[in-house]
């Protein structure tokens, strides 16, 4: 709805439309990796939706009335697991923790969860148990304010 809008109130103004599939981290500038603040999964780097939406303007510098619209995507030549991003997450990461003031941070495994089932089962072992636990040995030993 908002191409649809910008197209109608565009007059005179030269419209190119990139559509990027997912938009990750960067994959070169200004240096791989960076980002501010996983089946198929396409996925392309920021600055080379940078780079394609440059190209797009330049190719439609002349045909200023055209409107085109460019859909950015890898998943159709490159596709993407989404195992196989958190297998590269791990490994890079490895290789190239992130160094705070104590010290390198070491990443823990992964666990992809592959379906629904899987991911109850993980929370109620791993989060909603540990709760009842808390919660239990709270209204058992309750802490006397003085």
């Amino acid at each position: 709805m908002g191409e649809m809008l910008l197209g109608e109130l565009r007059k005179d103004v030269p419209l190119v439309i990139l559509r990027p599939s997912m938009v990750t981290s960067t994959y070169k500038e200004p240096f791989p990796g960076w980002i501010e603040n996983l089946r198929t999964f396409d996925t392309v780097p920021i600055d080379m939706v940078v780079n394609a939406m440059i190209v797009a303007m330049a190719a439609h510098v002349n045909h200023p009335n055209s409107g085109i619209i460019y859909h950015g995507t890898s998943s159709a030549s490159n596709p993407v697991k989404l195992h196989q991003i958190v297998d590269w997450s791990v490994e890079y990461f490895t290789k190239h923790p992130y160094i705070d003031k104590d010290g390198s941070i070491k990443p823990r495994d992964f666990k992809l969860l592959t379906s629904d089932r899987s991911f109850q089962k993980y929370i109620a072992i791993h989060y909603k148990l540990p709760l009842k636990v808390c919660i239990a040995i709270h209204y058992k030993l309750p802490l006397k304010v003085c």
